[in-house]
């Protein structure tokens, strides 16, 4: 009796945990997205009100925080993965003492980290960066008020990526928003009474310490026995750094290969130039929300016990794969075609004439990066994270001087190149180790397919381009934009789904439709 009832149990869950990964994911997209019209309209704004130079600080001083805020050792990985496997289990009193470990050690860090950036600012804005010389003052300020915010910026993940192992990421999106939101207004909100840089970084420490509280807040609401048991356990610190070593490698090294392009600009080439490029890429990697909603969903899931058998992760990982190519790759050519556009009119001419290449560049290499987060994130929630790391470190050795190299050689379109190439080697290292880790052969005639479709997305692409360089008229590119786009889309409906799914995506548009109907 209970073999018969073990076997439909067993079948039935991936499609459950599946249903409620991608509704999490949806969730996720949506609070990612929201925010997105609000950037479109800021960054130009801010531009204009403190000038190029003053943006190109602004934009460097964000790249520290963000890299300053990943140098946690691991820890909010660590957490959502045993707070995951604890939530599974019903093991409070383990959940509390992961959290409670974790946000302690947290705050060590983010008081050590704020030292180290007050020490190193003038050095930074002085030395490093080429700053011009009426702004180098301004420019020490700014960082120096930078580092109040790393304490918040690093405890902050930590008590989202608890809500996350919880499976709670509606208030996680809830947190986020308005933050983000509010991250974008912050250099605006100053400008009443001055566009001097450290007031509107000082804003944006204030987001972050509000953003602090409200997560905190909601934690000890959801996360349960965390009143009860708020002790430190050196076990617990143990089992975090076990997992978080090789994570912290890679939280060092991978922010460091995203943003070293644009510190190299300001070093090599000035922080205007770093403007030029900051721009489009902030516009392209915005297409990250696709993937990262869904992997930031899929990630507990794959962190469940698995120690049996990890081969059943590898249904749901396949279905992310073929959803997000997609899903991005036709984005990514309707990006590359209508790049001169996009940016006429968004920055305006000059923006168009300089960065052209680079949004083109920089939008192929974030659908390639997009695919290789599956693997990524599958790999860290089956326990090797080590494989991530080790292959960052290669990646990190061919990468800087091959940026170093290009930036002379083509300025910021070098440095998009050299990105696009080196997450290329990203995604095809870590698609062959996590094949291998679950048995990816077992999939074949699937990821033959979607390989397939990989090969037409790249013929797409040179169209796109050819017609991006060509064409005269933005009504001419408009059009073939649109047209390639479609071909990508209706060939990837057939070749990266399955029937199932294409049923599935049918059936619940049929559902909506039908909900929407006037009664």
């Amino acid at each position: 009796m209970t073999g018969e009832s073990t076997g439909p149990a067993r079948a039935s869950a991936p499609r459950t945990e599946a249903r409620r990964a991608f509704s999490n994911a949806g969730l996720n997209l949506l609070a990612g997205a929201l925010p997105v019209p609000l950037a479109l309209v800021t960054v130009p704004a801010v531009i204009r009100a403190f000038d190029v130079d003053r943006y190109g600080v602004l934009v460097t001083a964000g790249v520290v925080l963000s890299y300053v805020a990943l140098l946690d050792f691991g820890l909010s990985r660590a957490v959502t993965r045993f707070l995951a496997r604890a939530s599974e289990s019903g093991d409070q009193e383990e959940a509390a003492r992961i959290f409670w470990t974790a946000a302690t050690l947290a705050a060590v860090v983010g008081v050590v980290g704020m030292g180290i950036l007050l020490a190193v600012a003038s050095p930074l804005a002085q030395g490093l960066l080429r700053v011009p010389p009426g702004l180098r003052g301004e420019a020490v300020a700014g960082f120096r008020v930078l580092a109040a915010a790393v304490p918040f910026t690093i405890l902050l993940p930590i008590l989202l990526s608890a809500l996350e192992g919880r499976r709670r990421f509606d208030l996680v999106a809830a947190i986020q928003v308005p933050t983000t939101s509010a991250t974008l207004l912050a250099p605006l909100l100053v400008l009443p009474w001055t566009n001097h840089i450290a007031p509107a970084v000082a804003a944006t420490a204030a987001v972050q310490a509000a953003a602090c509280g409200a997560a905190y807040a909601v934690c000890m609401r959801v996360v349960p026995g965390l009143r009860s048991a708020m002790r430190v356990r050196l076990a617990a610190a143990r089992q975090l750094f076990t997992f978080g070593r090789w994570v912290a490698v890679s939280n060092v090294v991978s922010p460091l290969m995203t943003n070293i392009d644009r510190l190299a600009i300001g070093a090599v080439l000035s922080v205007g130039a770093v403007t030029y490029y900051a721009a489009p890429y902030g516009l392209v990697t915005q297409l990250w929300l696709v993937p990262s909603s869904l992997m930031r969903a899929l990630f507990p899931v794959f962190s469940v016990d698995r120690s049996v058998d990890v081969r059943e992760a590898r249904p749901l990982a396949v279905q992310a794969v073929g959803a997000i190519v997609l899903a991005m790759g036709p984005a990514a050519v309707l990006l590359v075609a209508l790049a001169p556009d996009l940016l006429a009119v968004w920055l305006g001419h000059d923006f168009a004439r300089l960065s052209t290449a680079s949004l083109q560049l920089l939008a192929i290499g974030v659908a390639v990066n997009s695919v290789a987060m599956v693997p990524f994130w599958l790999l860290y929630g089956l326990g090797r994270p080590d494989l991530c790391a080790k292959f960052h470190l290669i990646e990190l050795v061919l990468y800087v001087p091959a940026l170093l190299l290009f930036l002379h050689w083509w300025g910021i379109t070098g440095a998009a190149a050299a990105w696009t190439l080196r997450v290329a080697l990203d995604a095809l290292l870590l698609l062959l180790a996590a094949g291998r880790l679950v048995g990816a052969a077992a999939d074949a005639p699937r990821l033959r397919a979607t390989a397939a479709y990989g090969a037409l997305l790249a013929v797409a692409l040179v169209a796109a381009w050819l017609a991006a360089t060509h064409l005269d008229g933005a009504v001419a590119r408009v059009a073939v934009a649109i047209a390639l786009g479609g071909v990508a889309a209706g060939v990837g409906w057939r070749l990266a789904l399955t029937g199932s799914e294409r049923e599935a995506v049918r059936a619940a548009l049929t559902t909506g439709l039908a909900r929407g109907r006037p009664t």
